[in-house]
């Protein structure tokens, strides 16, 4: 029997839970709903049970899981460093001096922040929505209703529900800083990551959005520097139905019906007078 080692229904380890939370990672009670377009390669997909993860880089919102970095005060930074011993006073000597950064003040600076940045793209995301029925997202991510959408089953997925604010998220970066002399980095990290890649300006409110946030045999997966883009399967027990967008071709429906191995509920996206309502096929 083949076995799913990437799996949704994942078991988060001590390490997965120091960087987002125990509490965070608990499989939602809700089903979830996964908008596709309806081409050759979202259809090969579906049948061959393959989910496709990406970093924040490939997003379609210039917006979406950025954060504005915040240099701190120089003085804040040094009379926080000559408290933590004699390593960390040398470093607060070297990098502030006369109440300014050195150089090497500077260098520390961009280093933490690229660190960030770096740590914020390597994170594979897997977005769905717990809303099937919105025109909206049939429209953007399903090809103009052309596509399906692929419902997962209550209780399988570990995702984090997004937050809407007014502005994208502010890093202050003396809590970087001090996350690092205070031997609380993991759990630091793990805090920027939920509240950076699962928070979203307000006008996407209406996804409705739920986030994976991947965690391959118990680790976090992080991308290797220069990818961006992650294929793992997923046990097909876990899908509920194959919905099919109301302008979806039906030489497809009848293609996926034939092509599939395991028998998930067939349902239609069906246009009534003030939006779409799902049958069941």
């Amino acid at each position: 029997m083949k076995t799913y080692n990437n799996r949704f229904n994942l078991t988060p380890t001590v390490q997965v839970k120091q960087m987002l939370g125990a509490q965070k990672m608990i499989k939602q009670p809700i089903s979830l709903y996964k908008y596709q377009s309806g081409n050759d390669d979202s259809i090969l997909n579906l049948v061959t049970c393959t989910s496709i993860m990406s970093s924040r880089v490939n997003l379609n919102d210039p917006y979406d899981s950025r954060a504005i970095i915040n240099d701190p005060n120089p003085i804040d930074v040094y009379n926080y460093l000559i408290t933590k011993g004699a390593e960390a006073t040398l470093v607060a000597n070297d990098i502030v001096k006369n109440g300014q950064y050195t150089e090497n003040g500077r260098k520390y600076l961009d280093g933490q922040r690229a660190g960030l940045n770096k740590l914020l793209d390597s994170v594979a995301l897997y977005c769905l929505s717990s809303n099937p029925k919105n025109v909206l997202m049939w429209s953007h991510y399903a090809n103009s209703h052309k596509g399906f959408c692929i419902e997962y089953k209550p209780n399988c997925i570990p995702a984090i529900k997004m937050k809407y604010k007014a502005e994208i998220f502010k890093i202050d970066l003396i809590n970087q800083v001090k996350a690092i002399f205070e031997s609380s980095v993991n759990e630091y990290n793990g805090q920027v990551i939920e509240d950076v890649i699962c928070t979203k300006l307000i006008d996407w409110e209406y996804e409705s959005e739920y986030r994976l946030i991947n965690a391959e045999n118990g680790k976090l997966f992080q991308f290797e520097d220069g990818k961006s883009i992650h294929k793992f399967e997923y046990d097909p027990s876990q899908v509920a139905s194959i919905i099919f967008g109301c302008k979806m071709d039906i030489d497809k429906i009848y293609a996926i019906g034939k092509a599939l191995k395991y028998r998930p509920k067939f349902k239609m996206a069906v246009q009534t007078i003030n939006g779409i309502d799902i049958k069941d096929l």
